[in-house]
């Protein structure tokens, strides 16, 4: 057959299957299959992508609102058109004519069908808050992408603040008053994704806190006392990213650190000022959560977290002389701690690179 008639053939074909098919529809999503039967098991036997046409099965498609309805039962006038609505066949598909004229079904929720009239304003050109078919990653790209890079650091620096532990020098006196600050200071972590995570999750490294807070007492002797102390702590640090989404990212946490605790403490009665320092050195675990706002400012996330420190029973000793015996405890000339626990929160940013 020559090439000329072939073309004649196929256009005629065209025509024959707009008359029959009738209604015309263009596809709303990025590409979606025409099936051999109305399932999506059945065989694919091509592809349409976004905004190309196609025509419907008539029988698949609401009346027009101005045909008549000779069916219907109007004593007055043996007729009434039909109303204005818009249908889907129980097996969510239509049926359409691929390419080459063969019988083929396509999920309606992926088409929109042209009625060139009031049913228009039933359906949308745009129904979706996301393609479901759309398979392309959203721009921009990661800098390195598609090439996987084990090289990853986050950098985070936040102010930390926290409730003080109710402890202090056994002092000889009777404390008649008490003021407990806040505790307060700097948080910082250094962490390096691990070889092994291709997911950008499991992140190893190191992290640390310097801590200030300050304790006042009045004693029934008529001596005040003040309590300051300082704690710089560092130690193995490990995070995991256990929930992410676009903006948002929650991270489980925690390390162990070792901690130098200083204790100046300086008591005045009168003119007389004596002054000592208790120090030692400790370990504490520490688990907790934060969360990480991703870019508030370029490769710069707002950073906030809350941890949970346990605290094993220590005592802080002194080799400084008491210059004044009546302010200090002769038998038990130390600071200790019980058992316990208490918790950090901390706010700040941190910066992820490569």
């Amino acid at each position: 057959m020559k090439p000329a008639c072939c073309h004649f053939l196929i256009l005629l074909l065209m025509v024959f299957c707009q008359n029959i098919w009738a209604a015309e529809a263009v596809v709303i999503v990025l590409q979606t299959p025409l099936f051999a039967g109305p399932k999506i098991d059945s065989t694919i036997l091509q592809y349409h992508r976004k905004g190309e046409h196609l025509y419907i099965r008539d029988s698949n498609v609401s009346p027009s609102p101005h045909s008549k309805n000779y069916d219907s039962n109007n004593p007055e006038e043996g007729e009434e058109y039909f109303p204005v609505f818009h249908q889907v066949p129980s097996s969510g598909f239509f049926e359409t004519v691929t390419r080459t004229g063969q019988s083929a079904f396509i999920k309606a929720d992926h088409v929109k069908i042209l009625y060139a009239d009031e049913r228009e304003k039933l359906t949308e050109i745009s129904p979706f808050e996301h393609d479901p078919t759309d398979y392309r990653l959203e721009e921009p790209l990661p800098p390195k992408y598609p090439i996987y890079d084990p090289n990853r650091y986050r950098m985070a620096l936040a102010y930390a603040f926290g409730p003080q532990r109710k402890v202090n020098y056994p002092y000889p006196s009777l404390i008649t008053g008490e003021d407990f600050k806040v505790r307060k200071g700097f948080y910082g972590h250094y962490i390096k994704k691990v070889d092994w995570d291709p997911y950008d999750r499991f992140y190893f490294g190191f992290f640390g806190y310097y801590f200030t807070s300050e304790t006042d007492f009045s004693l029934l002797s008529g001596t005040f006392a003040i309590e300051e102390q300082k704690i710089i702590s560092i130690g193995p640090y490990f995070s995991y990213d256990t929930f992410r989404i676009n903006k948002l990212t929650l991270s489980f946490a925690g390390g162990i650190t070792a901690n130098r605790h200083i204790m100046t403490i300086k008591a005045q009665n009168g003119a007389s000022l004596d002054q000592r320092t208790f120090a030692s050195w400790t370990l504490t675990p520490r688990l907790g959560s934060n969360i990480q706002i991703k870019s508030v400012f370029p490769n710069t996330d707002f950073f906030t977290g809350v941890e949970l420190q346990a605290a094993h029973p220590f005592r802080l000793t002194s080799s400084d002389p008491q210059q004044n015996r009546n302010n200090w405890n002769q038998e038990k000339d130390r600071v200790y701690f019980a058992p316990g626990a208490q918790f950090t929160v901390c706010l700040g940013v941190q910066s992820t690179y490569e």
